[in-house]
C-alpha cells in the first residue's frame, strides 16, 4: 500500500536546550537552583534580556514586592517549561540535529557546551540599518537602482506595490501614478541597473533642468517606483555579506563597510566563546551596534539558532515505514482542501474570463479583474437576520464539512467510545478500507511529517517496541519547513536541493520557481534561504539571483485548462509552479500577488494530512485515536466557564481538591498540555506552581480551554544526552513521486450533454445590476417574461440564480421547447430597454451553460433543473408579497427558514433526520466563518433566543389570516404540489447519503434566491435557527417518552 511513499534517508531532529526530568517536581527552590545555569541564564537574555535582569534580581532575593515576586516565578517557570519540553527552535531553548535512517537506532548529544551557536543579526535591525543606508547622500548618489517589481501599467496608470513603515511593521499599498513619458523612459532605463546621476541625466538631455530633473528622479526614489540595490534580500548570499559587498564596491561605502565587516566578525567570534562570558559578549556587541546611531530593541537584536552535535545520530528503518504508512492510509480517506479563497478565485476566473489568457496582475487588480481574494457584494447592505450578530471580520479556508459515510463511521466509533468508556479508539486497515479512495489521493510530490517518537529506549525501537505520535503531514514541499536552517549545515543544504530536485523531475514541461517576499522585516529571520530552486518570482523584496533566472509579476500569465489554474512565462514560454520554501504563516494581512501565488501552490491537492474529527471535532471530550502504532490524536477535553471559573477563584487546598474531582470525574490524567498562543505548555496538575500557571493562563484567554493529554513521561523519551534523556521532535521528509496531473483511473466522462452555448436549447442570460435593483427586475421583467414564454409554448421551464464574479448579477435560464428561434432575447431585450435607459442595468451578456453534473448527478440534473424551476416560481411568489409587507426585511427571512423546512419535508426528512442533515450544514457553515469564538457563539445563541418562539409557532402552526406570513403558507402548498412527483422520480438514483447532500444542495440554491445580499452568512443563521429547533424538538419528545414510560 505505501510503495509510492518513500523518504530521502534523513530527518531533521528537534530538542530543547535542558533534559525532561527538569520539569518534573518543580518548586521554587529547584527553580532557583536550575537558574543558576549559565547555560540558561544566556538563553534567557538571548530570549528577553529585561526578563534576564529581572531574574538577576529575584536569584538575589532584591525584589520587594511579594506580588513582583511570584509574577517573576511564575514567567520563570514558563522559560524553564518551555527550555525542557517544547521542541520549536527560539534562540538557545531548543535546537535542531540531522539524523540519518538506518538499521540500528541511536542518538545520543554531546553536552551543550560543545553544541554549535549560529548569531546573526535580526532582521528587524537589518532592515532598518539598509534604509539608513540607502538615504545617506552619499550613499544614494553611488548606489544601483532598479524598477519595483511589482510595476504593471493600467491604461494611463502605472500600479505598483509599495511598503510604509508603521510602528515596526510594515504596511503593503498598491497605488498608481500617471504613465507619463518621462516615467516610463525612466524606468525602462534601469531595467539593468541605474544610477541617480544616470537618470538625472536622461531627463536633463531632453532640455529638462537639473534641479526639476533631480527632484523627479528623488520623488521616484521616494515613491518606491525605484528600489536600491541595498533593498533587503532573503534568498541565495546572506544579505549582511552582501551588504558589505556593495558598500565596498564605493569608495563612500567602504567606512561603513569596514565598521559592519568587523561587526559579523565579532558576531562570528562570539559564537566560539564560554557560556561564562558569553552574556557579556552580547552586550558589548550591541554597545558596538549603537556606533551607528540608529534605535533599536534589544529583544530584537540577534537572531540565534542552535545546531545539536551528537555523538551518535540514527533511527531505525521500521519508524519510517510505520509512519509512512499510516500516512498513505490518512490520504485515502481524505479528499482535495484547497484554500477556499483560491476555490472562489477559479470560479470567478471561469465566469469572467472563460478560456482566455490574462496577465497575472491584471486578474487580481481589484478594480479591473476579480482581485484576491475576492471580497464578499453587499456587505454594507441592512440584513436584520445578521443584526447583533458578531461574525470574524474574515473568513478562513476551512471546507465545508458535508455529511458522508465517513463521518457517520466517526460519530459512531465515538459515541461507542463514549458508551463504553473507552480511552482509546484502536483503528484497523479493515475498519477503514471502506472509505479508502479508488483513486490515488492527491498529495504533492513532496510533504514533510511532524511527530515524535515514544519509546524506553533506542534498543526497545530496534525490537519494534515504540508508538509514534503523528501531528500531521504538509506540503507542498519538504524544504517548507527546512529552508531557513540551511545555513546552518552545508550537509542539510545539500539534502534540501536534492529535495527540490526531485520535484522538479516529475513535471519536466514546467519550472518551478521560488516565491520571494518578505511580509515583515522579522519574518526574515525565517524567511532567508540559500537558492533552493532555479528560477525566483520577486515580490517588492529583490531576488536573489540574476535576470535569466528572474520571473517578473508582470511577465506572468493565467489560464485555466482542465479546471485547473495554469501560471505561464511569456518569456519562457513554459508553464510556472509557484513555491514558498519557508513556513511562513502568509495569509494573514498580506497582499494579493504573494498570497495567490501562496495559495496556488496547494490548487487539487491535499493541504495537508493529519486527523480530522470532523463532526463532532468540538465535543467537551474527544478519546485518543490510534491505527497500529500510530497515534493519529491524542485525547483531549474541553473545559466550560464553569468549569474555569471555579478553577480562577479556589486556592491552596481546595484548588487541588476540586482539580482532583475534575480529573476523577472526567478522566483527566495528571500531566496535560494547553495551548499558549502557538505553544503547547506542559502542566502537572498535582503540582502548586503549574496550577498557578493554569489560573493565569485561563484569566487569559476566551472560554473553552482546550486541554490534551500529555504523551511524553519520564519512561518514554529515549534521546540520550549527558545530562539525561530529551523530549524531540522529528521532521520526515517524504516522496510522493505520483504526478498529479497524470493521475490514473480517472472516471469515464459522461454521455449526459454538459455544456449548452448560446443558440442551444438553453439560453443563458446574465443581468448585471444593483441588489436592490435585482429583486425588482424578477418582479417586473422575469416574471411577466417567464409567464409569456411559457404560455407561448416558447419554453417548458426556466431558473434563476444570484450569483457575484465578483460584480452582482442575476444568472437566467431558459429551456426552450424550440431551439435557435432568438425570440427569447428579443422580448428579454424589450423588457430591459427601460432599465438600460436608466442604467439600472449596467451590462447583460449571454454564456453558455454548464451543468453541475458531479453535484446533481447526471442521470438526475433533468430532474433538478425541474425542481429549480419550480423553486424560482415559488421565490417569485415570495418577492410579490414582500413588494407590498410593510416589514419585507424580516419577512423575508422567516419566509426564507419556514420555506427550507418545508422543502426538508418535501424531500422525506423525518425531524431526525432533518437535525442530522442541520447540524451537518450549519457545522459547515460556521467553520467557514470561523464561529468558534464565545463571542460570536453568544451573540448567535442570543440571537435564537430572542425567536425561538416565533421560529416554534411558525413551524408548528399554520397562520391565520391576519399574519403577514398568511400568503406564504400557500407558496410553500403550492410548491410542493408541483414538485411532489419528480422528487419521488429522483429518489432511487441515490444512496441516502448522497440523497442528504443533494437535500442540501437544493436548499442551498433556494437560499440563494430568496436572499438579496450576503447569502452565506444569511444561511449560516438559517441553519443553525433550524438546527437549535430540531434539537429542541427531539429533546422535547423523548421527555414525552420518558414520562410516558414512567
Amino acid at each position: 500500500m505505501t510503495e509510492s511513499l518513500t523518504n530521502h534517508g534523513f530527518l531533521i531532529f528537534r530538542s530543547p536546550l535542558l533534559p525532561y526530568h527538569t520539569l518534573t517536581q518543580l518548586t521554587t527552590e529547584k527553580i532557583r537552583a536550575i537558574y543558576l545555569n549559565p547555560v540558561l541564564q544566556t538563553a534567557l537574555f538571548i530570549a528577553s534580556p529585561e526578563m534576564y535582569i529581572q531574574c538577576c534580581a529575584w536569584l538575589n532575593d532584591e525584589v520587594k514586592s511579594e506580588k513582583d515576586r511570584k509574577k517573576i516565578e511564575l514567567t520563570l517557570t514558563k522559560y524553564l517549561l518551555r527550555a525542557s519540553y517544547r521542541c520549536t527552535p527560539f534562540g538557545l531553548f531548543a535546537g535542531l540535529s540531522l539524523v540519518h535512517m538506518d538499521h540500528h537506532t541511536s542518538i545520543e548529544y554531546t553536552p551543550a557546551t560543545e553544541w554549535h551557536r549560529h548569531t546573526r543579526l535580526d532582521m528587524d535591525f537589518i532592515h532598518v540599518l539598509s534604509l539608513h543606508i540607502a538615504t545617506l547622500p552619499a550613499i544614494q548618489d553611488v548606489i544601483t537602482y532598479y524598477p519595483n517589481n511589482t510595476i504593471y501599467q493600467i491604461g494611463e496608470k502605472i500600479r505598483y506595490v509599495i511598503y510604509e513603515i508603521h510602528q515596526n511593521m510594515r504596511d503593503h499599498h498598491l497605488v498608481d501614478v500617471d504613465a507619463s513619458l518621462y516615467l516610463i523612459q525612466l524606468l525602462d532605463y534601469a531595467r539593468k541597473g541605474a544610477t541617480r546621476q544616470q537618470l538625472i541625466f536622461i531627463l536633463q538631455n531632453q532640455g529638462i533642468e537639473k534641479v526639476p530633473s533631480a527632484d523627479f528622479v528623488d520623488q521616484m526614489i521616494e515613491n518606491q517606483l525605484l528600489i536600491s540595490e541595498l533593498e533587503t534580500t532573503i534568498t541565495g548570499e546572506a544579505y549582511t555579506s552582501r551588504l558589505v559587498r556593495i558598500l565596498q564596491k564605493y569608495s563612500e561605502g567602504q567606512p561603513i563597510a569596514a565598521t559592519l565587516e568587523k561587526l559579523l566578525l565579532s558576531i562570528k567570534q562570539t559564537d566560539k566563546q564560554d557560556f561564562h562570558t558569553l552574556i557579556e559578549s552580547y552586550k558589548n556587541l550591541s554597545i558596538h551596534i549603537a556606533q551607528f546611531g540608529l534605535p533599536f530593541d534589544t529583544t530584537k537584536l540577534f537572531q540565534v539558532d542552535v545546531y545539536k552535535s551528537s555523538i551518535t545520530n540514527t533511527l531505525n528503518t521500521l519508524v519510517a515505514e510505520q509512519l509512512q504508512k499510516a500516512i498513505y492510509l490518512l490520504s485515502t480517506i481524505q479528499s482535495v482542501n484547497e484554500p477556499v479563497h483560491l476555490v472562489k478565485f477559479r470560479e470567478a476566473f471561469r465566469d469572467r474570463y472563460e478560456n482566455q489568457s490574462i496577465p497575472l496582475l491584471q486578474a487580481l487588480d481589484i478594480e479591473t479583474g476579480i482581485g484576491y481574494p475576492i471580497r464578499e457584494i453587499g456587505a454594507h447592505d441592512f440584513v436584520p437576520l445578521l443584526e447583533n450578530i458578531m461574525l470574524p471580520a474574515t473568513t478562513t479556508a476551512t471546507q465545508s464539512i458535508e455529511w458522508s459515510p465517513w463521518q457517520q463511521f466517526l460519530f459512531d466509533n465515538y459515541t461507542n467510545a463514549l458508551r463504553h468508556h473507552q480511552e482509546v479508539i484502536y483503528l484497523s486497515e479493515k475498519d477503514l478500507k471502506p472509505f479508502m479512495q479508488e483513486y490515488s489521493p492527491a498529495l504533492p510530490a513532496s510533504l514533510y511529517s511532524i511527530g515524535y517518537l515514544l519509546a524506553q529506549s533506542a534498543n526497545a525501537i530496534d525490537q519494534g517496541d515504540f508508538t509514534i505520535y503523528h501531528q500531521a503531514t504538509t506540503g507542498p514541499s519538504a524544504a517548507n519547513l527546512l529552508g531557513r536552517f540551511c545555513y546552518m549545515s552545508d550537509e542539510l543544504t545539500q539534502h534540501v536541493r536534492q529535495i527540490t530536485q526531485e520535484e522538479e523531475k516529475l513535471h519536466p514541461e514546467a519550472v518551478f520557481a521560488e516565491i520571494v517576499h518578505l511580509n515583515q522585516a522579522r519574518v526574515g529571520n525565517i524567511a532567508v534561504r540559500p537558492h533552493l530552486r532555479n528560477y525566483e518570482i520577486p515580490i517588492v523584496t529583490p531576488t536573489g539571483t540574476d535576470s535569466e533566472h528572474t520571473i517578473l509579476l508582470e511577465d506572468l500569465d493565467i489560464f485555466l485548462r482542465n479546471n485547473r489554474l495554469v501560471l505561464y512565462s511569456r518569456r519562457l514560454q513554459k508553464e510556472v509552479i509557484p513555491r514558498l520554501s519557508t513556513a511562513h504563516l502568509y495569509s494573514a494581512n498580506t497582499i494579493s500577488a504573494y498570497h495567490f501565488l501562496c495559495d496556488l501552490q496547494l490548487q487539487q491537492l491535499q493541504r495537508g494530512i493529519s486527523w480530522d474529527w470532523g463532526v463532532v471535532k468540538h465535543a467537551d471530550y474527544l478519546p485518543r485515536v490510534q491505527y497500529d502504532k500510530v497515534i493519529l490524536s491524542k485525547a483531549q477535553w474541553r473545559l466550560n466557564k464553569s468549569v474555569l471559573d471555579q478553577i480562577k477563584i479556589l486556592s491552596g487546598y481546595a484548588l487541588k481538591e476540586y482539580i482532583q474531582q475534575l480529573r476523577e470525574s472526567k478522566h483527566i490524567p495528571q500531566h496535560i498540555t494547553i495551548k499558549q498562543a502557538d505553544a503547547l505548555l506542559p502542566l502537572d496538575l498535582q503540582n502548586d506552581l503549574c496550577l498557578e500557571l493554569l489560573q493565569q493562563h485561563i484569566t487569559q484567554i476566551e472560554t473553552p480551554l482546550l486541554v490534551e493529554e500529555n504523551l511524553l513521561t519520564q519512561d518514554n523519551v529515549w534521546v540520550e544526552g549527558p545530562d539525561g534523556k530529551f523530549t524531540h521532535e522529528f521532521i520526515l521528509p517524504i516522496q510522493y513521486p505520483v504526478s498529479v496531473n497524470s493521475i490514473p483511473n480517472t472516471p469515464p466522462a459522461t454521455t449526459i450533454t454538459r455544456s449548452f452555448p448560446p443558440g442551444s436549447e438553453w439560453t443563458y442570460v446574465k443581468i448585471y445590476c444593483g441588489i436592490n435593483t435585482a429583486d425588482e427586475l424578477l418582479l417586473t421583467v422575469i416574471k411577466p417574461l417567464s409567464e409569456e414564454l411559457l404560455e407561448g409554448k416558447l419554453i417548458d421551464k426556466w431558473f434563476f440564480i444570484r450569483y457575484a464574479d465578483p460584480n452582482f448579477h442575476l444568472r437566467i435560464r431558459f429551456h426552450e421547447i424550440q431551439a435557435g428561434t432568438g425570440q427569447i432575447l428579443q422580448k428579454l431585450y424589450t423588457y430591459l430597454q427601460p432599465y438600460l435607459s436608466s442604467n439600472l442595468i449596467f451590462n447583460i451578456q449571454t454564456d453558455t451553460y454548464q451543468r453541475e453534473l458531479e453535484r446533481y448527478g447526471d442521470s438526475s440534473i433533468e430532474e433538478s433543473e425541474t425542481l429549480f424551476y419550480h423553486d424560482s416560481i415559488a421565490t417569485l411568489a415570495l418577492l410579490d408579497t414582500l413588494a407590498v409587507d410593510p416589514e419585507p426585511d424580516e419577512i423575508r427571512w422567516q419566509a426564507a427558514l419556514w420555506g427550507t423546512d418545508q422543502w426538508l419535508t418535501d424531500f422525506g426528512l423525518y425531524l431526525q433526520e432533518k437535525q442530522k442533515l442541520l447540524f451537518n450544514l450549519q457545522t459547515s457553515f460556521k467553520n467557514e466563518f470561523n464561529l468558534h469564538t464565545s463571542s460570536s457563539r453568544k451573540s448567535l445563541g442570543e440571537k435564537y433566543r430572542l425567536e425561538k418562539n416565533y421560529i416554534r409557532t411558525l413551524l408548528e402552526t399554520t397562520p391565520d389570516q391576519k399574519h403577514s406570513l398568511f400568503p406564504i403558507a400557500d407558496i410553500w402548498k403550492n410548491r410542493s404540489e408541483m414538485t411532489r412527483e419528480t422528487i419521488s422520480q429522483l429518489k432511487p438514483h441515490f444512496s441516502s447519503q448522497h440523497w442528504e447532500s443533494l437535500v442540501g444542495s437544493h436548499i442551498h440554491m433556494f437560499l440563494n434566491r430568496v436572499f438579496r445580499s450576503q447569502p452565506r452568512k444569511q444561511e449560516m443563521v438559517i441553519y443553525d435557527f433550524l438546527y437549535q429547533y430540531y434539537h429542541s424538538k427531539l429533546m422535547q419528545e423523548s421527555k414525552i417518552r420518558t414520562t410516558n414510560q414512567i
